[in-house]
C-alpha cells in the first residue's frame, strides 16, 4: 500500500476482487484526501482492457444516489483504472435486521427496497439492464443509502435483437439470474427477478432455488420456487405476493418496480416517483416518418456521399432523443465512428460547436492503439493542437497521447490567419483519414447556439471537392434558425440533392394526441383505462411537447396531485410544475441549482460547490437535483460537470430569481472563476452581468486576444466590443476592436473606429496612418466619395493632386505607366526600420489609393499603381515593391504593354525569395486577371484555386478581385453547377464582412446559375433585391453585371421589349460611370447592348431602323478586343443579325463561332451555338447535332436548352412565349 496511481491516488487498502481484478481504498491527493475507491485490472489482457472500458462506458454520465457513482477512466503508465465513489457502509442483507430467516424488519426492508428499486429504475431509464444484481453487488452506508455497484455485466437495453450476450453464452450469477438467462436473453424484467431472489432470501435465509450450476438453470426453468409463507408462515400476505410475481418464470406477467414501489409506499396504484416503462432511447413515439427518414439519409451516406442531417424543430418536441435514437446504433457498431458535441448559449469559448467533438475526437484517438492512431495523424495534427489544445490532454496515455510526443517540438509560430488555416486543413485531412477507413459521424446537438467561427470551420470540411467522408448531423431550434448567426452561414451548403454537401431536413413538430397519449402511458407505466385517461389529460394540457409531457409526468407527484391537478383543470405550466420541486428539495440543492442556472453552461462541480457556498457533500446535493430532473451530471476525465436539465427549466429557475439575486449569482460565479483560472470571456460575462464593469473589460480583453491568436475572429470581436461597452473612454479596448474589425473584413465598421482612434492619437504619424487606412476601407468597401474625402488633408500634405477630371487622369495614367517602364526594374533592397515614417507614409498612401480604385476605375486605379511601384523600387522595401509590381504588371498587360509582364515576373520572383503567401496569391490573381481578359478561362481559374486559399483572413479588396474573376471564369466555362455553388458562398461571405459590393456581385452570378436551372422566381427575386441594393450608388461594374443578369431574364422571359427598355434607361450612366475606357469592362456592356437589340429587332417591332447599324458598330468593336472569346461572341451576334436581316452566311457564323468557342472551352456557348444552327433547318431536316447540343447543355445544368439559346443567341429564332 501507499502506491500512488497517475500522480493523483494514494493506495490504502485492498477492499475486494473479482473475476477480472481488484478493487481498492484509495485517497485522492489532488482534492485534500477525498477518499475513492479503485479498480484495477489483474493482468492487461485485450479482454480485460475491452471489459473495463466497456464498464465505464456503459455508466458513464449516469448519475443517481442509488447508483455507485464513476469519476472516471484513467490511466496509469499504460494501466487503465476506474475511479469511483467509495461507499462506507455494509453488504445488503448485513443491513438488514433479521435477514437470513430472522424476524426480519418489514418497515426497514420497505426503505431499502424502496431504494434498491430506485437506483434499478434509473439504470432502466438509461437504457442499461445490470444483469449481476446479487447480495453482494449492493452496499447500504452507514447513512442508511443504498447504493447499487459492480457494473461490469451492465449492457444496453436496445441491440439489434434483445439479446444481450451471444447465443449460448450465460453472464450473472447462476442463483440470481433469471430463466431467459439461461439462453443469453437478459432484459429489465431479469433484474426485476434477481430483486425477487434478494427479497426471497432477505425473508427466508433461502434461495429459492438452489442447484449447482448449469443445473440451476435448467431448474429454474421447468420447476417453480415453494412461496416465501412456506417457509416463514407469518410473513405478510402482500410482501409474498409480491416476490412470487417478481419470481414468475413469464416476462410479461413478472412484477417490476411499479408494484415493488407501491409495496414499499404501502398504497395502491401510482407510486410516488414514476418510473419509466422503457429507456429513454425507445420513447420515441410518434415518429415514424422521421426515423424513415434518417434511415434513408444513413443509406444514402453509405455510397460515401458527404451529407448533412438537420433535425429542427421547437424546444422541447423531442429533436434531441430522435438523434440519440439515431445514433445508438451506430455506437455500438465497431464499423461507425461517432464523435459528439453540443452547443450552449452562453457558452465562451471559441469555435463552441465543435469543442465538444474535438474533445470525443481526442477521447477516440487517445484509446485507440498506438499502431492505429500514429497514420491518422499527420505534421499538421501539432497545428491542429494550437487550435484545439484540449487535444493535448492524456498525452501520457496511448495512441494519439503517445505518438504527440514523438512528433517533437510544438510547430512554428503563426500568424493567426495562417494558424487557422493550416488547422482547418490540418483537421479536415485528419477526418478525412478516419472517414477513409471507418463510418464517420459527427452529431451536434443545439446548433443554434453556435458561433460564426465554427459555421466557417463546417463549411470547410464539407466543402467540395475532396470533403471527408463525414455524415454531419445536428440538431436545432427551428424558432431560432433566423436569429442564428451560425445557421446563416451554413445556408450556403443549401446545394442541389445531387451534389455533394447535400442536406436532407428531418422536421420534427410537436406529437399529434394519439402518439403524445401513447407516450405518456408509457410514462406513466399504467396500461389501465384509467391510466390512459390520465395520459389524455397530460398530452391535452402540454398540447403535444414530448419533453413537458416528461417533466409533467415526473414532476407532478402521486396520483393525488394529478387528480387535483387534471379534476380542477389546472393549467400544467413548466414553471408552475419546477416551482412544485423546488419545494421539495433543500437549501444547499435551492442553492446549487441557482449558480447552475445562472452559469448557463456545463460547469465543474467543485466550482458550483464554492459559488453556491455548499454545506453538505456536493456529490449528494447534486444528486438530489438530478433525481428531481432538474440537473443532469456527467463525469469528463474523473471531473464531475453538472447542467440544468433543460433550456426551460434553465429559464423557469431564472425567473424566480430577483435582479439582485442574479446579480449576486454573477458576482459569486465569477469570483470562483477567476480564483480558478478559468476562461476569461466566461469570467467577462459574469463580471459584466453583476455589474462590474473594470473586471468584464479586462477579462473580455484577455480573452478577445486569445480568440485572435487561434484566428476566431468574429469571436474576438464580439468580446473587444464587450470590452468597448464596459469602458467606452478606453483606447486599447477601442484599438483592438479596430483590428478585429479589419482582420475579420469588416471594414466599414472599422473606419469610423479608426477615425476616432486617429483623433487620440499621440503621434501625428500614427493619426495619419490610422486616417489613410479608415480612408481606404471606406473606397475597398464602395464608398469611394467618402473614402476621397477622408483621405483629402493627407493628399494635400503629401503636395499630391487628385486628377479629377477623365481626361487628365488618362493623360497621367500614360505617362506614369512610361515613366514606370523608362525606371526599370533595378533596385536596392532595404527594410523598414532603414527608411523614414514619411517615405512609407507617402508609398501607402499611393497604395491606398490604387486600391480603392482598381475595382471600378481602372485608370486612376491603375495610375496610382504605376506611381506606387516607382516610389517603392526606389525605396527598396520587398512586400511593397512585390504588391505594386504585381498590379501595375496586370494593368500594364491588360493596356497592352508587354512590359507588364517583367513586372509580374519581377513580383513573384520577390514573392517567392521572402516566403510570403500572401503575395505570392495577390501575384496569381493578378496574373488570373490578365488571363480572364484575354479570355483564357481555364488558366484564370487555375490561378485563382492556387491564389483564393492563400490570401490572409480579411483582405476583402485581394477577395473581391478575386472572387468577381472567379465567378465571371466559372460562367464563361459553362460550369453551372459550381457557379452556384461558389456565388453562395460569396454571398455568405460578403454579408459577414458587410461588404455591398461583394454581396452584389454574388447575387448577380447567383442570379444567372438559377435562372440556367429554370429557378425563374429565384432569379426575378434578385435581380429585384440587386435593384434595391443598388439604387442610388455610384454606377460600378456591379451595376452593369446587375444590368446583365436583369436582360437575360427578360430575353429568357420572351421579353426583348422590357431588355432594351433596361439597356436604353442605364446606358447614360453607363457612359459616365468610365466603364467603357477599358478593355474588358467595353467588351461585357457592348455585347449586351448587341443581345438586347438583336432579341428586339427579331420580334418584328417596327420603329427601330437605327438599331442594325448600332448593332454593328458594337459588334465590330467587340471583335476589335484582343480576348480570345471577343471572336466568337462576334460571330455569334453576327448569325443574329445576318438572321434578322436574311442574309444566307448565319450558318457559316455559327459554325465558326461553335469552333472558336470550344477552343477558348466555353462549352456552353458553343452548344448555343450548334442549337441555333440545328434549330434554323426546321422539324422536317435531319438534325443529328441537335440532340447532342441539347444533352450537352443539360448535364452543364441548363433546364431549357431552347430559351438558353435564345438568351445567348438571340435573333436566330422566335423568343420564347
Amino acid at each position: 500500500m501507499g502506491k500512488v496511481l497517475a500522480g493523483r491516488y494514494e493506495i490504502v487498502r485492498r477492499l475486494g476482487s473479482g473475476g477480472m481484478g481488484e478493487v481498492f481504498e484509495a485517497r485522492d491527493l489532488s482534492r485534500n484526501g477525498l477518499r475513492v475507491a479503485i479498480k484495477c485490472l489483474f493482468d492487461m489482457t485485450p479482454k480485460g482492457l475491452v471489459c473495463l472500458k466497456r464498464e465505464y462506458r456503459r455508466m458513464e454520465g449516469i448519475a443517481h444516489p442509488n447508483l455507485l457513482t464513476l469519476y472516471g477512466l484513467e490511466d496509469d503508465d499504460g494501466h487503465p483504472f476506474i475511479v469511483m465513489e467509495y461507499v462506507d457502509g455494509v453488504l445488503f442483507y448485513d443491513a438488514l435486521p433479521g435477514a437470513d430467516g430472522g424476524a426480519v424488519d418489514i418497515a426497514a426492508l420497505r426503505g431499502m427496497t424502496r431504494q434498491l428499486t430506485l437506483g434499478v429504475l434509473e439504470l432502466h431509464e438509461q437504457g442499461r439492464v445490470h444483469r449481476d444484481l446479487k447480495g453482494l453487488n449492493v452496499l447500504v452506508s452507514r447513512q442508511g443509502r443504498v447504493v447499487i455497484l459492480d457494473f461490469g455485466l451492465v449492457n444496453e437495453i436496445e441491440r439489434r435483437t434483445l439479446f444481450t450476450t451471444s447465443p449460448g453464452k450465460v453472464d450473472g450469477t447462476p442463483l440470481y439470474m433469471a430463466p431467459e438467462q439461461l439462453y443469453g436473453n437478459a432484459t429489465v424484467a431479469s433484474d426485476w427477478y434477481a430483486v425477487g431472489v434478494m427479497l426471497y432470501r432477505a425473508v427466508t435465509g433461502q434461495y429459492p432455488l438452489k442447484a449447482p450450476y448449469p443445473e440451476i438453470m435448467y431448474l429454474k426453468d421447468e420447476k417453480v420456487a415453494p412461496r416465501a409463507r412456506e417457509l416463514v408462515p407469518n410473513l405478510p400476505p402482500e410482501l409474498d405476493e409480491l416476490i412470487a410475481r417478481l419470481l414468475e418464470h413469464a416476462m410479461d406477467v413478472r412484477a417490476n418496480g411499479i408494484d415493488l414501489l407501491a409495496w414499499c409506499e404501502q398504497r395502491e396504484g401510482l407510486p410516488h416517483r414514476r418510473p419509466k416503462a422503457a429507456s429513454a432511447s425507445s420513447m420515441v413515439v410518434g415518429r415514424e416518418p422521421q426515423l424513415a427518414a434518417l434511415a434513408a439519409a444513413r443509406a444514402r451516406f453509405m455510397t460515401r456521399v458527404p451529407l448533412r442531417i438537420d433535425i429542427t424543430g421547437a424546444s422541447g418536441t423531442g429533436k434531441t432523443a430522435l438523434m440519440r435514437r439515431f445514433l445508438g446504433p451506430l455506437r455500438e457498431d465497431p464499423q461507425w465512428v461517432v464523435l459528439e458535441g453540443r452547443c450552449y448559449e452562453h457558452d465562451s469559448v471559441p469555435y463552441k460547436a465543435f469543442d465538444g467533438v474535438i474533445d470525443s475526437l481526442g477521447r477516440y484517438l487517445r484509446w485507440l492503439p498506438r499502431e492505429q492512431a500514429e497514420p491518422l495523424l499527420g505534421e499538421g495534427f501539432r497545428v491542429l493542437c494550437r487550435l484545439f489544445p484540449t487535444l493535448r490532454r492524456g498525452s501520457d496515455a496511448g495512441g494519439a497521447g503517445g505518438v504527440l510526443r514523438g512528433l517533437g517540438l510544438d510547430p512554428p509560430e503563426y500568424e493567426p490567419q495562417e494558424l487557422r488555416r493550416r488547422a482547418f486543413v490540418a483537421l479536415r485531412n485528419l477526418l478525412h483519414r478516419i472517414g477513409a477507413g471507418s463510418r464517420l459521424v459527427v452529431a451536434v446537438d443545439d446548433l443554434q447556439w453556435g458561433d460564426v467561427d465554427s459555421a466557417r470551420l463546417l463549411s470547410e470540411l464539407m466543402a467540395p471537392p475532396g470533403a471527408p467522408s463525414l455524415l454531419f448531423v445536428c440538431t436545432y431550434r427551428s424558432e431560432d434558425a433566423e436569429a442564428s448567426p451560425l445557421l446563416r452561414e451554413l445556408a450556403m451548403l443549401q446545394a442541389t440533392s445531387s451534389r455533394p454537401g447535400e442536406t436532407i431536413v428531418v422536421p420534427v413538430a410537436p406529437l399529434t394526441m394519439g402518439p403524445a397519449t401513447a407516450l405518456a402511458q408509457q410514462l406513466l407505466g399504467d396500461a389501465t383505462a384509467a391510466g390512459r385517461t390520465q395520459a389524455e389529460a397530460i398530452a391535452r394540457e402540454v398540447q403535444g411537447n414530448p419533453m413537458l409531457l416528461r417533466a409533467v409526468v415526473h414532476f407532478l407527484g402521486d396520483r393525488r396531485d394529478l387528480a387535483i391537478a387534471m379534476n380542477v383543470g389546472t393549467v400544467l405550466s413548466l414553471e408552475q410544475l419546477v416551482t412544485r420541486q423546488l419545494a421539495r428539495i433543500d437549501a444547499d440543492a435551492s442553492r446549487l441549482l441557482h449558480v447552475v442556472a445562472v452559469a448557463g453552461q456545463p460547469t465543474r462541480l467543485d466550482l458550483l460547490e464554492k459559488a453556491a457556498g455548499l454545506t453538505g457533500d456536493p456529490r449528494a446535493v447534486a444528486a438530489q437535483l438530478r433525481t428531481n430532473s432538474l440537473v443532469r451530471t456527467t463525469h469528463v476525465d474523473g471531473v464531475d460537470i453538472l447542467e440544468s436539465f433543460h433550456q426551460r427549466i434553465n429559464r423557469a429557475v431564472l425567473m424566480r430569481l430577483s435582479s439582485a439575486e442574479l446579480r449576486e449569482c454573477h458576482r459569486r460565479i465569477a469570483t470562483t472563476l477567476a480564483a480558478s483560472e478559468s476562461d476569461p470571456a466566461r469570467l467577462a460575462y459574469h463580471w459584466f452581468s453583476c455589474g462590474e464593469l473594470d473586471q468584464a473589460a479586462e477579462a473580455a480583453l484577455d480573452a478577445g486576444n486569445n480568440a485572435l491568436r487561434i484566428g476566431a475572429f468574429e469571436r474576438a470581436c464580439s468580446l473587444f466590443r464587450l470590452a468597448v461597452t464596459c469602458r467606452p473612454e478606453a483606447l486599447e479596448a477601442q484599438r483592438k476592436l479596430a483590428e478585429g474589425l479589419v482582420t475579420s473584413g469588416r471594414l466599414t465598421e472599422a473606419a469610423p473606429m479608426l477615425l476616432a482612434l486617429a483623433e487620440r492619437a499621440a503621434r501625428p504619424s500614427r493619426a495619419e496612418q490610422l486616417r489613410r487606412e479608415a480612408g481606404e476601407h471606406y473606397m475597398i468597401s464602395g464608398e469611394l466619395e467618402r473614402g476621397l474625402q477622408v483621405l483629402q488633408p493627407l493628399l494635400m500634405a503629401a503636395q499630391l493632386v487628385y486628377p479629377e477630371r477623365e481626361a487628365v487622369a488618362r493623360q497621367q495614367h500614360s505617362e506614369a505607366f512610361a515613366r514606370l517602364a523608362r525606371r526599370g526594374i533595378v533596385w536596392v533592397e532595404r527594410s523598414e526600420l532603414e527608411l523614414s515614417s514619411g517615405e512609407l507614409a507617402r508609398h501607402d498612401l499611393y497604395w491606398s489609393l490604387c486600391k480603392g480604385h482598381m475595382l471600378n476605375d481602372i485608370v486612376r486605379g491603375g495610375l496610382f499603381a504605376a506611381q506606387s511601384a516607382a516610389l517603392a523600387l526606389e525605396l527598396g522595401e520587398p512586400r511593397r515593391i512585390c504588391r505594386s509590381l504585381a498590379v501595375a504588371g496586370a494593368v500594364g498587360l491588360e493596356r497592352g504593354d508587354e512590359e507588364g509582364r517583367r513586372w509580374l515576373n519581377e513580383a513573384d520572383r520577390i514573392a517567392q525569395k521572402i516566403g510570403d503567401r500572401h503575395a505570392s496569391a495577390l501575384v496569381a490573381i493578378c496574373w488570373a486577371l490578365v488571363r480572364r481578359g484575354r479570355g483564357e478561362w481555364a488558366q484564370a481559374l487555375a490561378d485563382l484555386e492556387f491564389g483564393l486559399p492563400r490570401l490572409a483572413v480579411g483582405a476583402v479588396w485581394e477577395h473581391s478581385m478575386a472572387s468577381g474573376s472567379l465567378l465571371a471564369s466559372l460562367d464563361a466555362l459553362g460550369e453551372l453547377p459550381r457557379l452556384a455553388i461558389q456565388s453562395q458562398r460569396l454571398a455568405q461571405a460578403a454579408q459577414d464582412l458587410g461588404s455591398k459590393r461583394m454581396y452584389c456581385l454574388a447575387l448577380t452570378f447567383s442570379a444567372s446559375a438559377a435562372l440556367a436551372a429554370d429557378e425563374v422566381t429565384r432569379c426575378r427575386q434578385r435581380v429585384v433585391e440587386l435593384n434595391t441594393l443598388l439604387s442610388g450608388d455610384e454606377y460600378q461594374m456591379v451595376h452593369l453585371y446587375a444590368l446583365k443578369v436583369a436582360v437575360d431574364l427578360d430575353l429568357y422571359m420572351g421579353d426583348p421589349a422590357g431588355a432594351w427598355g433596361r439597356v436604353l434607361e442605364q446606358w447614360p450612366a453607363v457612359e459616365r460611370s468610365r466603364l467603357l475606357s477599358t478593355g474588358m469592362r467595353r467588351f461585357v456592356a457592348l455585347s449586351l447592348r448587341a443581345r438586347a437589340g438583336l432579341a428586339l429587332l427579331a420580334s418584328g417591332v417596327s420603329g427601330y431602323d437605327h438599331l442594325p447599324d448600332l448593332i454593328e458598330q458594337d459588334i465590330s468593336q467587340v471583335e476589335k478586343e484582343p480576348a480570345v472569346h471577343a471572336l466568337p461572341i462576334g460571330l455569334l451576334l453576327r448569325a443574329g443579325l445576318a438572321a434578322v436581316r436574311g442574309g444566307l452566311d448565319v450558318d457559316s457564323y455559327l459554325d465558326s463561332a461553335a469552333v472558336n468557342f470550344e477552343a477558348a472551352g466555353m462549352v456552353l456557348h458553343a452548344a448555343a451555338a450548334r442549337h441555333g444552327r440545328e434549330s434554323r433547318k426546321g422539324f422536317g431536316a435531319d438534325r443529328p447535332e441537335l440532340g447532342h447540343a441539347v444533352r450537352l447543355l443539360r448535364m452543364q445544368g441548363v433546364a431549357r436548352p431552347e430559351r438558353w439559346t435564345t438568351v445567348l443567341a438571340p435573333g436566330l429564332a422566335p423568343p420564347a412565349r
